[in-house]
């Protein structure tokens, strides 16, 4: 993956809250404290910035379009759970969501929204889980190459034998914006898919 380097992230100055590091990635303890910042400077989803948010819509809407009535979907690494809580609550009758993240403070809005059961920690979803999609979105900033082939080829054992696995790469996240990266997004996965 193309290395970039990021110094704040909606609205919220890294170094307020963690020392930086150009030499090692970030780990649990930042992603910790950066979601205690952002869940004290904004109160729910609909504070954080509104292109972000739109853009998320975007691909949420979109994704759903990808798969048939009562398709198992997971999403792994999902952060504070913007597109998932956009999923659930536009289309939650016709998907089955299931979400996993490290770190344990990202969900606090998705658990208001989705039910327990459908949260999942660190060590994953439940024994034998089988689903018909497993998508990550902007993880894999977060790890080495060597990590993210890991857990690629360890999802992959999660998936039904016609299923897919998504990765919508955050290096696509720097490089376009608006309709320009959700056309970039349906490109990948088109190719990636068919």
């Amino acid at each position: 993956m193309r290395k970039f380097y990021q110094t704040e992230w909606q609205n919220i100055a890294f170094s307020s809250f963690h020392a930086a590091s150009s030499k090692t990635l970030a780990g649990a303890d930042f992603y910790d404290a950066f979601y205690r910042t952002l869940f004290e400077k904004y109160p729910d989803y609909e504070a954080l910035d509104p292109d972000w948010r739109r853009n998320k819509d975007e691909i949420a809407d979109w994704l759903v379009t990808l798969l048939p009535d009562g398709a198992r979907v997971l999403s792994v690494g999902c952060g504070l759970g913007y597109m998932e809580q956009r999923i659930w609550r536009h289309h939650g009758d016709r998907i089955e969501l299931h979400v996993q993240d490290y770190a344990s403070h990202a969900l606090k809005w998705l658990r208001q929204v989705l039910p327990g059961d459908r949260i999942h920690d660190a060590n994953g979803q439940s024994e034998g889980a089988q689903y018909d999609l497993i998508f990550l979105s902007a993880v894999d900033y977060a790890l080495r190459d060597v990590e993210l082939i890991s857990l690629l080829a360890e999802l992959r054992g999660s998936l039904r034998s016609d299923g897919s696995l998504l990765m919508i790469s955050a290096s696509l996240l720097e490089e376009s914006a608006g309709q320009q990266f959700l056309g970039s997004i349906k490109e990948v996965a088109k190719w990636f898919l068919d």
